[in-house]
C-alpha cells in the first residue's frame, strides 16, 4: 500500500504541475503572438537587401545597355556615309567620258594607262550591254573610267563608253 500511495503522490505531484497553469501574463503571451507574427510576415533585413541588390542590378543592366545603343547609334550615324556607299561595278548608268571620232587619226595615242600608251583596236564600235562592261579603272589622267568584258579573255584590251551600249577597244603597241 505504501507503494500505491507513492505512485500517487508521484502522480498527484505530476498532475498538480500539469494543472495548475503558470500565472498569466498577458504581456507574455502578446509579446509571443507579435513575435510570431512579425516572424512570418516582415522579412528578414538580409532579404530586404537582397532584394534591393537584385533591383538596382537590373536597373544599372538596363541603363548600360541603353548607353551601350546610343553609343552605337552614334558610331552607326557618324560612319554613315563610308558604310552605304554606292559601288556599280558595271557600266550601267556612268556617263560617257570619252568623246571621239573614230574616223579622224586612227593610229593617234587615245589614252594612257598605268604608263602604257592605248590605240583604238578598230573603227566599228563594240556593240556590248552595259550591264556586261565590268569596271576595271580610271585612265592616268583621271577622267576616263576602263572597262573590260566580262567573259574577255584578252586582259591586255580595253573598253571606252562612247554612247550607252558601245564601246571602243583599246590595245597597247
Amino acid at each position: 500500500m505504501t507503494d500505491d500511495l507513492r505512485f500517487v503522490g508521484r502522480l498527484g505531484h505530476a498532475l498538480s504541475a500539469a494543472i495548475v497553469p503558470a500565472p498569466y501574463n498577458p504581456k507574455r503571451e502578446t509579446r509571443n503572438r507579435l513575435q510570431i507574427t512579425e516572424g512570418l510576415m516582415a522579412p528578414d533585413v538580409d532579404e530586404k537587401r537582397l532584394g534591393e541588390k537584385w533591383a538596382y542590378g537590373i536597373m544599372a543592366g538596363f541603363l548600360i545597355g541603353l548607353l551601350l545603343m546610343g553609343l552605337l547609334v552614334f558610331a552607326d550615324s557618324r560612319n554613315r556615309g563610308t558604310l552605304e556607299r554606292i559601288s556599280q561595278p558595271t557600266a550601267v548608268g556612268d556617263p560617257i567620258t570619252l568623246h571621239y571620232d573614230s574616223k579622224q587619226n586612227p593610229g593617234k595615242e587615245i589614252l594612257r594607262w598605268k604608263g602604257e600608251a592605248y590605240f583604238l583596236q578598230t573603227n566599228e564600235p563594240l556593240n556590248l550591254a552595259e550591264s556586261d562592261a565590268m569596271k576595271i579603272g580610271m585612265d592616268d589622267s583621271n577622267q576616263i573610267q576602263l572597262y573590260q568584258a566580262r567573259k574577255q579573255r584578252d586582259k591586255r584590251l580595253i573598253l571606252v563608253k562612247i554612247a550607252p551600249d558601245q564601246f571602243f577597244r583599246l590595245t597597247p603597241r
